[in-house]
């Protein structure tokens, strides 16, 4: 619904909410005998993700002294904003919603088995079958919040310089192999290995004996 109501950041919203509540801190944690100069953020999952990206993002500079990250997929924030608008706007258009004018009014209404069904009417999966929420939902390189694809920015070492802590949960997104399993005679060698494949490029710091033991979980 950003993206339809003309925001320029789209999706990233949440993240520039995150870089608001820093500013907040910074300004105001003294006051509850806090120290603006020590502050940790955290996160798991996607919460791991919002704080890589928050260590990544210049708008941070001055406000984040440490980092924790587990199971942290930053490259799943790798594709560009209009890449997003445009998956948002082909689920959106399959939904009682769709008009000449869209009505975010009616956007908010939905449940979320409305989002759902929509999501999954485009086709738009991901390489599990599942909906392709990372593509749909997740934030996108703005030029701004986030400047360039978040791999990239690791590599040129245009990131905070702060401590990180960083690690991987054993079991991470297991939630969702059971429905994996239902299926399991269909799935090939090909398939595993590019489950391996995608999984150590979307986890930041990850080793491949993690996404090996999530291969051996699911057989």
């Amino acid at each position: 619904m950003n993206f339809i109501q003309g925001y320029p950041s789209g999706g990233n919203l949440g993240i520039y909410d995150a870089v608001t509540a820093l500013q907040w801190v910074r300004n105001n944690i003294g006051f509850f005998g806090g120290d603006n100069t020590r502050v940790t953020i955290w996160g798991q999952s996607s919460g791991g993700m919002s704080a890589g990206l928050l260590m990544l993002s210049p708008l941070t500079d001055g406000l984040i002294s440490s980092v924790i990250m587990d199971s942290a997929p930053l490259v799943m924030a790798a594709q560009p904003c209009s890449y997003t608008e445009a998956a948002t706007l082909r689920w959106a258009s399959r939904t009682r919603c769709a008009s000449g004018d869209w009505n975010t009014d009616c956007l908010q209404s939905l449940t979320s088995k409305e989002v759902y069904t929509a999501v999954r009417s485009t086709g738009q999966t991901t390489l599990l079958g599942a909906p392709d929420w990372t593509n749909n939902f997740s934030p996108c390189v703005d030029g701004t919040l986030i400047s360039a694809p978040p791999l990239a920015l690791m590599l040129q070492g245009k990131y905070k310089k702060v401590p990180v802590l960083a690690g991987f949960a054993s079991n991470e997104a297991f939630i969702f192999t059971d429905k994996w399993k239902k299926n399991i005679s269909s799935y090939t060698d090909e398939f595993f290995e590019r489950f391996i494949s995608k999984c150590e490029r979307g986890f930041a710091f990850s080793q491949r004996s993690c996404c090996n033991t999530a291969q051996l979980q699911i057989r």
